[in-house]
């Protein structure tokens, strides 16, 4: 009797060790790696840009990007361009690029880019990205 059950324990044991024979064994859990942009800041961009005219809308690289918009007075143009950079909400995976054109009376229009609008932007961008966050929060 001591035989069997210590040649049951053993031949468990033994067996034990077999990956595929071992019924105690749990599957390796699989990771989800999205690619593209983080659907929230994408989102969240389209909404903050659906006034302008889109030139580039490539989901898959992350770009929104807007044609020259004048301003009301007439004598700027703005360009918007729109990087997201991680699927992660994430604030540095979001890079804003304000391109400025002012014309002079002999209208030659200089181009810059204005550091203080790309901060505006992504901030404005970063805060409805929250707000479509929250809401995703609220409803599951």
């Amino acid at each position: 009797m001591i035989k069997k059950r210590f040649g049951c324990f053993l031949l468990t044991l033994l067996l034990g060790g077999c990956s595929w024979l071992n019924p105690f064994k749990t599957e390796p859990q699989k990771v989800v790696v999205e690619k593209g942009p983080n659907p929230f800041l994408w989102q969240a961009a389209k909404d903050k840009l659906s006034g302008m005219n889109l030139v580039v809308e490539d989901k898959d690289k992350g770009v929104l990007e807007t044609a020259w918009v004048k301003s009301k007075n007439g004598n700027e143009e703005f360009k918007i361009k729109i990087e997201i950079t991680s699927s992660e909400l994430r604030a540095d995976a979001l890079n804003a690029e304000v391109c400025q054109k002012l014309k002079n009376s002999s209208e030659n229009a200089a181009e810059s880019d204005n550091l203080q609008l790309n901060t505006e932007v992504e901030k404005i961008v970063l805060n409805q990205a929250r707000v479509l966050y929250r809401k995703s929060l609220a409803i599951n």
